[in-house]
């Protein structure tokens, strides 16, 4: 499971959905700023949504307090046979090979990799087509086209990422021909490439995997698209997943509810590529996103596009990643520049903890933080939670 070291501020705050609340944390550490930040970002999301879980955890009630927990959790070897144990996954952001970011392949991501790595599951919300060069390959009318080699894949297999969204609004970048290039890279060495397809079946369908006797399900879309284009997959149509239209965005839920149904103690979880480029804080949309899925029993629901950090909570039983910023990026913004990896620990019976492995993107690459810059990086991330 994910590595854990000073590098680590630990969420375990809970916004209740349906009437249940989180296990208390083993210890709490008293930081005002984040407790106050987590009571306002409760406020605008607690209430609206419904719903429960098929098998709701057995913990008892306790207080809603935020903590973070700058501890380690032990890895565990694995589960006895017939029981299924805890299951880490780690997210980063928007990741391309573009100008800076390109330097990746001959450099790899060093010791933020090494947290990719040591998860159980690692998933990475991927900006850009995929072919070797740009011959034959025709932009599509935007501002920023992105493209990256195939290499690129190999080398986030080797960093420990096991599958990617590829449901942005980079997907086609280079149209369909892109698309057909981008699906032509695929292999069993290299992550699995979700939220796109040959077709709306291949395009929608989730990614499975199984760890320590828990199967976890993995779906990808994008509520985010550039007016004018109809990227999304259909029958007989290549294309991506997307929840733009009442009728895409109920087909994820009603996946979502059916994996919850099919698998009661599964990990179901949603990477979503949604709100404001920039925008720090959350708006309605993805809110209403997170309670949607949360009550559909997703238990992560992780989010990228702002290109900025946004602020993680716990709503009733679901992490939720409201904005991972980018990860691999020529960034040119300090707010921009500022990443990490964020981790979410599922147990059964017990709510989601979420870590956050904050680091700083260097020459396009995102570098772990230390000393100061580490103090101060959590300071930031604790001030997120308050300022929205």
């Amino acid at each position: 499971m994910a590595n854990q070291d000073a590098s680590t501020a630990r969420v375990a705050a809970a916004e209740s959905i349906s009437g249940r609340q989180p296990r208390p944390s083993l210890r709490r550490v008293g930081l005002a700023a984040l407790t106050a930040g987590l009571v306002v970002l409760s406020a605008g999301c607690a209430g609206t949504g419904g719903g429960t879980r098929s098998q709701p955890p057995s913990s008892p009630a306790s207080s809603t307090t935020p903590t973070v927990v700058p501890s380690a959790v032990p890895s565990e070897a694995g589960a006895t046979s017939g029981q299924s144990g805890p299951v880490t996954l780690a997210f980063g952001g928007d990741a391309n090979a573009e100008g800076s970011a390109g330097s990746v392949l001959r450099r790899g991501m060093g010791a933020t990799g090494e947290v990719l790595r040591s998860a159980d599951i690692a998933l990475v919300n991927l900006e850009t087509a995929i072919a070797q060069s740009r011959s034959g390959l025709v932009g599509q009318p935007k501002q920023f086209t992105f493209l990256a080699p195939p290499s690129y894949l190999d080398m986030l297999a080797r960093t420990g990422v096991d599958a990617v969204s590829v449901a942005n609004n980079h997907g086609l970048d280079f149209g369909r021909n892109g698309l057909d290039k981008t699906l032509a890279a695929r292999s069993p060495d290299r992550p699995t490439m979700i939220g796109i397809g040959a077709d709306d079946t291949e395009a929608w369908k989730p990614w499975t995997t199984t760890v320590r006797g828990r199967r976890v399900v993995v779906f990808a879309a994008s509520d985010v698209l550039d007016a004018g284009f109809d990227w999304a997959a259909g029958p007989g149509r290549s294309g991506m997943a997307l929840t733009k239209t009442e009728a895409q965005y109920e087909r994820v839920r009603s996946a979502v509810r059916q994996a919850r149904q099919e698998g009661p103690g599964d990990g179901v979880v949603v990477f979503l590529h949604a709100g404001v480029e920039r925008v720090v804080c959350p708006t309605d949309r993805q809110r209403q996103l997170a309670r949607d899925l949360s009550a559909d029993g997703a238990d992560v629901v992780a989010m990228s596009h702002a290109h900025v950090m946004q602020p993680a909570t716990v709503l009733g039983n679901t992490a939720v990643i409201y904005g991972l910023g980018n990860f691999v990026f020529a960034s040119q913004r300090a707010e921009s520049a500022r990443t990490g990896v964020v981790t979410v620990r599922l147990e059964q019976g017990r709510p989601p903890v979420i870590d956050m492995h904050s680091a700083t993107i260097r020459s396009g690459v995102p570098v772990l933080d230390s000393g100061a810059a580490l103090g101060s990086a959590t300071r930031r991330w604790e001030g997120l939670m308050g300022r929205c």
